[in-house]
Parts: C-alpha cells; sequence; structure tokens
C-alpha cells in the first residue's frame, strides 16, 4: 500500500507524547481461498459415443484467487516514548474504514485424479467487478523510529494485526459448486469440468499481519 497520515501530538509529560492521526492510502490485497476436504465419488455417466461408463473422482484441491483493489481511510491515536534523543518506541491504535473500487477474481482450478489418472479443471471465472461496496476494520501496531533530521524527519518501522468486522466476500447464490460433485463428465467433449466458483460459496473478514515502513515529517 501507499499513502500518507496527517497528524497532530501532544506532550504528555516528560519524555512520552500522543498524537491523532488520519489518512489516505490506496492498497491492494490478495486473498486465496481453498478446499481440501472432498470425499472421493463414482459418477454414471454416457461417454460420446453413447456407452455407459462409470468415472470415479478423487479430487485433492480446489483453489482460487481475487485480488481487491482499496482506497483506506485510518484513524488512530499515536503513543511515542522516547529513551534518548535518536530512538523513540511507539504504540498506535485504531480503526481503518475500506472502500473497494475493483475486485479482480481469477479462474476456479481443481485438481485430483479421475480412474487413477491426474486431472486438471478450469472453471472459467476470470472477471473483474467495479462496483462500491466498503468494510471496517479495527487495528493495532507497534515499533520504533529513528531520527534522521533532528525535529524534522524521522523513519519509522512498525508490525501490525488488524481484524475486519465487515465481509470482504460472501457467498451468493449464483455460480455455485455443487457439493456432491464438485467436478463431472461432459460426454460430448470427453472433459471433467468444475462445476462452479469456490467464491461464490466463501465468505471472507480481513484477518492480518502487517509490516510498515515509512517516513514521518514533523512541521
Amino acid at each position: 500500500s501507499l499513502g500518507i497520515d496527517l497528524g497532530v501530538e501532544f506532550a504528555l509529560g516528560g519524555i512520552t507524547k500522543c498524537g491523532f492521526y488520519i489518512g489516505a492510502a490506496y492498497t491492494e490485497s490478495l486473498f486465496s481461498v481453498y478446499s481440501d476436504n472432498i470425499s472421493s465419488y463414482t459418477l454414471p455417466v454416457y461417454s460420446n459415443d453413447r456407452r455407459r461408463i462409470k468415472r470415479q473422482y478423487s479430487i485433492d484441491e480446489i483453489s482460487q484467487r481475487t485480488r481487491f483493489k482499496d482506497v483506506v481511510i485510518p484513524v488512530y491515536f499515536d503513543l511515542t516514548y522516547k529513551p534518548n534523543r535518536n530512538l523513540y518506541l511507539l504504540f498506535d491504535l485504531g480503526a481503518k474504514a475500506y472502500l473497494n473500487i475493483e475486485t479482480n477474481i481469477d479462474n476456479a482450478i481443481a485438481t485430483g485424479s479421475v480412474n487413477g489418472e491426474k486431472f486438471q479443471s478450469v472453471y472459467i471465472d476470470n472477471t473483474t467487478n467495479t462496483s462500491i461496496s466498503g468494510d471496517i476494520s479495527l487495528f493495532c501496531s507497534t515499533g520504533a523510529g529513528f531520527t534522521i533530521v533532528p525535529r524534522r524527519i524521522y523513519l519509522e518501522g512498525k508490525i501490525g494485526y488488524e481484524q475486519g468486522f465487515g465481509l470482504v466476500q460472501f457467498s451468493s447464490e449464483s455460480g455455485l459448486i455443487k457439493g456432491d460433485y464438485p467436478v463431472i463428465y461432459n460426454g460430448l467433449t470427453g472433459e471433467d469440468l468444475l462445476t462452479g466458483s469456490l467464491l461464490y460459496n466463501t465468505s471472507m473478514r480481513r484477518r492480518m499481519l502487517w509490516l510498515s515502513l515509512g517516513l514521518k515529517f514533523k512541521f
């Protein structure tokens, strides 16, 4: 992500300060979903020459990825403790509002074997959604800052944890994978076909650990 925060600081006495900040950033998040708890099953089907045959499926995994592009508005309090003139420790606590501006969904992919032979089946779902949506998360972070130019420029590094409270992806009623038979045989084409998109069966919230590095300017 790339962004900027603006804020004010207040001295709490001695070498401790408290600040209030609000910012804006652009960020991209990559989510991967998969299912590997799939029972083997047998399907009686017709081949392309109308013969009745049986196909034994063993699915190893179904996976799919989606990328979210968001405008993020962070609002947080910052507490700093400065043990010496060149180093300070910090702790942040606040919230982030995510405004999703674009979602890119990759194809769903199933891997496994049929009648003992390996196969890979793709469900074509390579779509882009530009409808606007949003969610909110709470976060806390801690780190340290180092003086580059005294009283003017500082380098900060942080590690943080974030917990979302809104859904960034939710199940819908269309494009569902058939639960008992996720892959079926098409006798006309002779192909084994994945029956739907894994993401349409999935609801997701943000929950992540993150690292950040940035410059702080004081005026």
